[in-house]
């Protein structure tokens, strides 16, 4: 069987796309998603992705992993999902609705190529507790070697563990990933390196390949931001590529469609947060998927 398919990205998140109504997927039944995720999210001989989205035309949607486990909160699919359903006319009174097993998942219009979504409340790791933005307690400074780094663990759809050091280039992202993983054993938790460039733009260094990736660490920077003073209660998410040596506005400058970077914002009153971005293409094409 033969599928077309879509690659898109966010933030350098990719998922493949595939739409269930073309003519020629028609004949793909659902049972049979967990193993065309599996295949076509394999890097070695399928098309490689952190996750398979399937769309059909009335917006009904099955996210799998690349393990061909499905996905509940899927921020970062939702978004490349929007793209792709606003660009074939699937919109209604300013708004996406999406169809999963777990209801309906409503992704806001602002305009074109510009959507909002909810990720509730963030909360503490440890403890489980709600987070506001005077809870205490949630930012922890410790220096070492001199370097002065504010630590913050966070759970926005995923457990996140932001470190703001003194300079993004002191704190090796591979030493603070194998610090995570020994401080939190058996647990699933994304390191996250983050420097406030102004108090409206952070930049962020993680490895986002995960169906919420790039949302949590988003959501993650912003409140480790704000529950410390540096940042305003909105800010403009970069995230960091190699080439462009830390600096915003290399990154900015090659994000013609605004894929790469998201905006966050935070209503501390209702204490809802919201991430703002679009998937961007990457390519299309076939994969021929074994019967």
């Amino acid at each position: 069987m033969t599928i077309p398919f879509y690659k898109l990205q966010l933030a350098g998140n990719g998922f493949i796309l595939v739409d269930t109504g073309a003519e020629s997927a028609a004949t793909l039944t659902s049972d049979r998603y967990p193993d065309a995720a599996r295949s076509l999210c394999d890097k070695r001989f399928g098309v490689g992705a952190t996750g398979a989205i399937f769309l059909s035309p009335d917006n009904t949607i099955r996210i799998f992993n690349a393990q061909g486990s499905a996905s509940g909160e899927a921020d970062d699919a939702f978004l490349c999902a929007s793209r792709f359903a606003f660009d074939s006319g699937r919109i209604t009174n300013r708004s996406i609705v999406f169809k999963t097993p777990r209801g309906e998942k409503i992704v806001e219009v602002l305009g074109a190529h510009e959507f909002r979504i909810t990720t509730g409340s963030p909360f503490a790791i440890l403890g489980g507790r709600v987070i506001e933005c005077t809870t205490p307690g949630i930012v922890e400074n410790i220096e070492r070697d001199g370097v002065r780094t504010a630590y913050a663990a966070i759970h926005i759809h995923e457990d996140v563990v932001v470190a703001f050091p003194d300079g993004l280039g002191t704190l090796n992202y591979a030493s603070f990933g194998a610090l995570i993983q020994k401080a939190f054993p058996g647990k699933n938790v994304l390191p996250v390196i983050a420097r406030c460039v102004t108090r409206e733009t952070i930049l962020v260094r993680a490895n986002v390949k995960r169906e919420s990736g790039c949302c949590a660490s988003a959501g993650a920077a912003l409140t480790a931001a704000i529950c410390s003073g540096v940042c305003e209660k909105e800010a403009v998410i970069l995230f960091e590529q190699t080439s462009s040596d830390s600096q915003s506005d290399a990154f900015i400058s090659r994000d013609k469609d605004n894929s790469r970077r998201l905006a966050v914002s935070w209503d501390t009153e209702a204490n809802e947060m919201y991430v703002m971005g679009t998937g961007g293409y990457l390519f299309e094409g076939k994969f021929d998927l074994t019967d």
